[in-house]
Formats: structure tokens, C-alpha cells, sequence
């Protein structure tokens, strides 16, 4: 796999691809969600300008697997043990929560420090992280529909009642 990956593009294309990626990951990207959210997305929601949302039901809870004993009666199965996720998930998981941490300059939106509002963002901004970074990585060329609907997703945030 590696060996094709290096006939097609020379090492050094590799090595300035991982090196935008790291710098877009760790300093880009953080940086255009705030600006977004200070110049859009915050003041769209004070001024209540958000798409309504339609409530749903929720999803029924899934059938209980269920085994049939001799006499025909039936038990009920013990659901299955969590899946942890794997290793390289959980390392970028860890560099996204350290991005997140309070000393950085670039992880809150400004306005989100007592605002419903600002914490509606952050919550949005966290549930699209990959197609964001995407959307960052690709000098916003490419907008994946989880970008160009993202009031949507900031309306969904603030319905939830998780920041206030």
C-alpha cells in the first residue's frame, strides 16, 4: 500500500500534505469556526433568525434479542458489551479535546463565554467537526451540506436545552 502511495506522489508531496493538514487541524480550523461564529451564526441566533425544527419522535428502543428455551418460553439476551473505539480515534479525540481546553485562544466562540447562543454554536461546531476541518482543509472550496445548513444545526443545538 505504501509503496503504491509513494509512486504516485513523491515523498515530499506527502510530506507538505501532512504538514497543511496539521497546520489546518491545529490552527486553522479552530480559527475560521470562531470567526464564523462571532461574525454569523451568533448574532443569526440573537436575532432569532434560525429555521424552526420540526420535533420528532424518537426512535423506538430496538427489539430485545430474544432465544428460545426447550419448553418454548422465551428469554430475553443481555445486550451487548460497549464498543471502545479504536486507538487512532481516540488519540484525535484527545488532540480535539486539548484544542478545546480553556488556554486556547481560538476554542470558544467570543460570544459563547454566557450565551445560549454562543454555547448553541460551539455544540454545532463539535458535531460537524471532520466535514468542517474538510471544508477548512479544502480553502472552503468544498462545503459539505452539514456546512451549508448549519443554522440548521445550531437551531438543533439550542433546541436540545443542553446550554441553558
Amino acid at each position: 500500500m505504501w509503496d503504491t502511495l509513494f509512486k504516485l506522489l513523491p515523498p515530499p508531496v506527502l510530506l507538505g500534505l501532512v504538514i497543511y493538514s496539521a497546520v489546518t487541524f491545529l490552527w486553522l480550523q479552530p480559527l475560521i469556526e470562531r470567526r464564523m461564529a462571532d461574525l454569523i451564526y451568533i448574532p443569526q441566533c440573537e436575532r432569532g433568525d434560525l429555521p424552526k425544527i420540526v420535533s420528532r419522535r424518537p426512535d423506538p428502543a430496538p427489539p430485545v434479542i430474544q432465544g428460545p428455551l426447550p419448553d418454548g418460553s422465551v428469554i430475553p439476551m443481555p445486550p451487548a458489551p460497549p464498543v471502545e473505539p479504536p486507538l487512532g480515534v481516540q488519540i484525535i479525540s484527545g488532540l480535539k479535546d486539548l484544542l478545546r481546553g480553556d488556554d486556547n485562544p481560538y476554542s470558544v466562540p467570543a460570544g459563547a463565554a454566557g450565551s445560549i447562543c454562543g454555547c448553541s454554536v460551539a455544540l454545532a461546531f463539535d458535531s460537524v467537526f471532520w466535514r468542517s476541518h474538510i471544508h477548512v482543509m479544502s480553502l472552503r472550496t468544498y462545503t459539505p451540506r452539514a456546512i451549508r445548513h448549519f443554522d440548521e444545526r445550531v437551531a438543533q443545538a439550542r433546541a436540545t436545552g443542553l446550554c441553558g
